[in-house]
């Protein structure tokens, strides 16, 4: 074969390598534009005025207001849930549990619900709908009750994860963020004080123990303290000593690799202080905190003491919480906690 033909040939193998490399990248590119506007593209936007005739009738569809909490409290539309857009991000939200369901998304001006539409979608979700801000809302607004609405979960927020960082979510913490939530509760002291109050507990058990704390508050059962631990440098015997009641604090089981029920968020402490754990260890008498051994006569008579058949017994153990104080190994009059077989659910590796 002369040179000049050898030539030729050459370029043109170069020119077909040259072209299938160009449908190649043309053919990513397409995929990718097709990828990142899938979200877009899979969820339905309605004005706010065909929204109001949808509302209009009765249906299982939710309506998801996407804007901040303190916005939501403020008013918003008639038996609508609320979870942020900062909080749509990858895990199942539990106000939204099937997937499949009508999810009627707003927020103020219709930004904020045209993202969150997107990552709805992205998570699965496969009927969502835009229905863009409540400024366009002409029907009645529902405001929640001042104190209804001092109790509320919150997932953990990056504001909130920069309280627990290091303290009580330790550097070896091996419990996902995703797995917490945080409640806000009131509650009263014995002078029948009213008190904000914070805890962190485990998805699991959240629902119940805000109803729990709730009801404690309305029958005015008193509770002292309810702080998260971390304002004492995660400090169980600083926290105990000032009768605070709180529930997770990242801990594995001494000697083990096994993660405590305080460590998953899956118990909770109440007046821990009048409500001391007593053991007997190597012969040796265990108080915790050790200012409490006053409180150990449970015969005696003073504030904050946890009875069997009292209140605070009564709405734990109807949830399905184990007392401490009915304990044979131990006395734990502070504690109640989810049993070993369901933490072994939720948690079978552990």
């Amino acid at each position: 074969m002369k040179e000049a033909e050898v030539i030729a040939l050459n370029s043109r193998k170069l020119w077909i390598v040259l072209l299938v490399l160009v449908v190649l990248i043309g053919f990513m590119l397409v995929k990718y534009v097709i990828t990142s506007r899938k979200g877009e593209e899979e969820f339905k936007t309605i004005s706010m005025e065909e929204a109001t005739k949808i509302f209009e009738k009765s249906g299982d569809y939710v309506i998801l207001d996407v804007r901040r909490a303190d916005e939501y409290k403020e008013g918003h539309i008639p038996g609508a849930v609320n979870v942020s857009n900062e909080n749509i991000r990858g895990v199942q939200p539990e106000e939204l549990p099937d997937p499949q369901q009508e999810i009627y998304v707003y927020c103020r001006t219709g930004r904020r619900s045209k993202a969150s539409c997107s990552k709805l979608v992205a998570m699965g979700y496969t009927h969502v709908t835009n229905i863009g801000g409540i400024v366009d809302w002409k029907g009645e607004i529902e405001k929640e009750d001042a104190k209804e609405e001092s109790f509320y979960i919150s997932p953990i927020t990056d504001e909130i994860f920069a309280r627990i960082e290091g303290k009580s979510y330790k550097e070896d913490c091996t419990l996902e963020r995703e797995e917490l939530r945080y409640l806000h509760v009131l509650h009263r002291d014995q002078k029948n004080k009213e008190h904000e109050g914070e805890m962190i507990v485990n998805r699991h058990i959240a629902k119940d123990v805000l109803e729990i704390m709730k009801r404690l508050y309305e029958e005015e059962y008193p509770i002292e303290k309810i702080r998260l631990v971390d304002e004492y440098d995660a400090d169980d015997e600083a926290s105990m000593e000032d009768n605070n009641s709180s529930s997770f604090n990242f801990r594995f089981i001494s000697h083990t690799n096994k993660v405590s029920k305080h460590g998953l968020g899956l118990a909770v402490d109440i007046n821990t202080l009048y409500n001391p754990y007593v053991k007997t260890v190597d012969g040796k008498r265990v108080v915790e905190p050790v200012t409490g051994e006053a409180y150990t006569n449970r015969n005696g008579e003073y504030p904050y003491k946890i009875e069997k058949g009292d209140l605070c017994y009564q709405l734990f153990t109807e949830k399905g919480f184990l007392w401490g104080g009915e304990f044979e190994s131990c006395k734990d009059y502070q504690h109640f906690e989810v049993s070993d077989e369901q933490m072994n659910q939720w948690y079978p590796d552990n």
